[in-house]
């Protein structure tokens, strides 16, 4: 079985209210993290995890991980 990392889409956040991006991203002032977020864009970036995740696709979503059948 495999557990995925929730991610928002970055187009997404960018077209979000500032008051929103505040509260989902961290990191900086609400103009440093829409600089942060076009950069990752610019770069072929398109997801950001909401946690961190060491397997990642290159657009940025998670690709998966192993994780016990927790269903019996």
């Amino acid at each position: 079985m495999k557990k995925f990392h929730i991610a928002y889409c970055i187009a997404s956040l960018l077209a979000a209210s500032d008051e929103a991006i505040a509260e989902a991203v961290s990191g900086g002032t609400v103009e440093e993290m829409r600089g942060s977020l076009k950069a990752m864009l610019d770069d072929g970036i398109e997801f950001l995890t909401i946690a961190d995740c060491d397997n990642t696709h290159k657009n940025g979503s998670c690709a998966g991980h192993e994780a016990a059948d927790e269903l019996g």
